[in-house]
């Protein structure tokens, strides 16, 4: 199977974690990814609502995939790496990227001129 990429632009609001988790959702029915959809959906929405929160510019979810592997990238216009932290037991948030780093078999952050990339794989 040929490797197939999808893009959405997202505005830098909350309710643009809902519309990247269908277009994901969307994107890896017809990849026939359906195995993995749960940790993809829920790794996504982590990611985008770190954009949201953290860098506050416009937001590119991309969407690679083939019949073993799918890459989604969620890019944004800040420079600045994320960083994982301990949340404590009663936090209501900073677990994002430690379930990122728990879920995906890869993940990573590309600097790019202006802003980054923050990624994962999983297999298929």
């Amino acid at each position: 199977m040929a490797t197939t990429r999808e893009d959405l632009q997202l505005a830098p609001v909350p309710a643009s974690v809902g519309d990247a988790r269908r277009f994901v959702g969307w994107t890896l029915d017809g990849f026939g990814a359906g195995d993995v959809a749960e940790f993809a959906l829920l790794l996504t929405s982590e990611l985008v609502t770190n954009a949201v929160v953290h860098a506050g510019g416009e937001i590119r979810v991309c969407v690679i995939g083939d019949d073993r592997r799918i890459r989604v990238a969620v890019e944004d216009t800040s420079d600045t790496p994320p960083r994982r932290r301990e949340a404590g037991e009663g936090a209501v948030s900073g677990r994002g990227l430690c379930l990122v780093a728990e879920l995906a078999e890869h993940w990573g952050v590309d600097i790019r001129d202006g802003g980054k990339a923050v990624w994962f794989e999983l297999e298929v």
